[in-house]
């Protein structure tokens, strides 16, 4: 692990060595940091942005596939780091649903972030309540896919046409909030017809 040094240090922020880097309280600036000691040293340059709130954004994240899937560990692992780039960029724990067949400390503090499994009522509850007091929502889904529906468990499947009625009564005609899906999945462009926006006049 390497250990790092500031050159600009606008935000105010800390570093522990070795290897961590903790933004200060000012945002809107940049802090350049840069390693020290290794044969090839590298410099970083952090855009210090100002916090989110839940009121502004929200994110469910989704892991499909049993805890024994063969591919489960990868399909966790992609949506942790999802949940750790969300916490990077400000968004803050109460404002992200993490949903996965099994424990997973997505930010190294100790503890696991998923807040239970992934069952279609738990999910529709997620988002056409949770997530209705927000500007915007980002429900990303990695997992196994079949057309038209998403694989959540053993024998327990999230189709399209559920999940696009979800948000049909998250989103009325305002389009407030603002919803972004990401489907990584098998099959996953099966979902599209069931999403997409009807054509304005």
């Amino acid at each position: 692990t390497p250990n790092f040094e500031y050159i600009i240090n606008a935000s105010g922020g800390f570093l522990t060595n070795p290897g961590g880097y903790t933004a200060g309280p000012r945002p809107n600036v940049v802090d350049v940091v840069q390693s020290f000691g290794l044969a090839r040293n590298t410099r970083w340059f952090v855009d210090v942005l100002p916090a989110v709130s839940a009121a502004e954004s929200k994110a469910i994240l989704v892991v499909g596939d049993e805890a024994a899937g063969t591919l489960f560990s990868t399909f966790q692992d992609l949506a942790a780091y999802g949940y750790f780039v969300l916490r990077l960029q400000g968004l803050p724990k109460e404002a992200i649903r993490f949903y996965a067949n099994g424990p997973y400390d997505a930010d190294g503090d100790g503890s696991s972030d998923v807040v239970g499994p992934p069952t279609v009522a738990g999910l529709e509850d997620a988002v056409t309540n949770w997530a209705s007091d927000t500007e915007r929502v980002l429900i990303y889904f990695v997992g196994h896919g079949q057309r038209d529906r998403f694989k959540l468990d053993s024998g327990l499947y999230l189709e399209a046409a559920d999940y696009a009625a979800w948000l049909d009564q998250l989103q009325p005609p305002s389009g407030v909030p603002q919803v972004t899906t990401v489907m990584d999945s098998c099959e996953s462009g099966s979902f599209v017809n069931n999403l997409a926006l009807g054509k304005k006049d």
